[in-house]
């Protein structure tokens, strides 16, 4: 049974069209937690062999004001904005995501939420305990449409939906 609602999650990705997603938050679920920094103007600096002077002067700004802006990184106080210039002054572009916590693909998130609602109405209109994954995924797209179930899930209503 494993293996088939592994293939129902595969078709229901597909037709829920959120490979995309998945695709785009892939590479920050695989960085470990204690590799994420908040010191990075100072670590690309640093491994640059640049002073604060020097950084700085590429950053056009004033000495203090570079370092303060180090500091204020540490803190998670800098705007994206200005961390985004200062990693230009540094040679560096800056990357920004957001991951869900368990790092697991918000597809698999949504759809291990959905599956005990779709094996119980599969098991309702089929009648048997042998699994077809495409009937299967199609119940639970067809979860995902329904607004009563959205609601009762607290997800927000479809784009385009008049309910």
């Amino acid at each position: 049974m494993e293996r088939e609602v592994k293939k129902a999650y595969w078709i229901w990705r597909q037709l829920q069209a959120r490979a995309n997603l998945d695709e785009r938050v892939e590479p920050f679920l695989t960085i470990p937690s204690q590799n994420l920094i908040s010191d990075w103007l100072r670590t690309i600096r640093e491994s640059k062999e640049i002073s604060i002077s020097q950084a700085a002067k590429k950053a056009e700004v004033h000495k203090a004001t570079y370092a303060a802006l180090e500091k204020s990184e540490t803190a998670k106080k800098i705007s994206l904005q200005t961390l985004e210039k200062m990693a230009e002054a540094l040679g560096c572009e800056l990357v920004y995501g957001i991951r869900p916590k368990s790092q697991m693909p918000l597809s698999l998130q949504m759809w291990r939420q959905i599956l005990p609602y779709a094996l119980q109405s599969y098991q309702k209109r089929m009648r048997s305990s042998q699994i077809k994954p495409m009937v299967l995924a199609r119940i639970a797209n067809q979860l995902m449409e329904d607004p009563k179930f959205r609601r009762a899930q607290g997800w927000a209503r479809r784009k385009g939906s008049q309910n």
